[in-house]
């Protein structure tokens, strides 16, 4: 459970890390 909480916080990052590289 832990390990899938982590997976998604750094999917979210990466996500975010995206919109910046972006604008």
């Amino acid at each position: 459970m832990i390990l899938i909480l982590k997976e998604s916080k750094t999917q979210a990052l990466l996500t975010r890390h995206k919109e910046v590289c972006s604008s």
